[in-house]
């Protein structure tokens, strides 16, 4: 007797291979703009904005790591 078979929770490999691209490019913007966010006077203008953008990336870095079915990692 066939057996159907459970739906597997993965995404499909080449929508895996999107979204760890694009969790990459990410990563990379997040950590460089982490890497300027030193250079800014505090309680600047530019650091409100930069600080406002690292939470937005933190955001889609969690989302697109949730997606992948893993565990977010921060």
């Amino acid at each position: 007797m066939s057996r159907a078979r459970a739906a597997s929770p993965e995404m499909p490999p080449l929508l895996a291979l999107e979204a760890r691209g694009r969790l990459s490019v990410l990563t990379r913007e997040r950590y460089e703009l982490l890497r300027r966010l030193v250079r800014i006077a505090p309680r600047s203008r530019r650091r409100l904005d930069a600080e406002r953008q690292v939470a937005l990336l933190t955001r889609q870095i969690l989302a697109a790591e949730l997606a992948l079915g893993g565990k977010a990692k921060r």
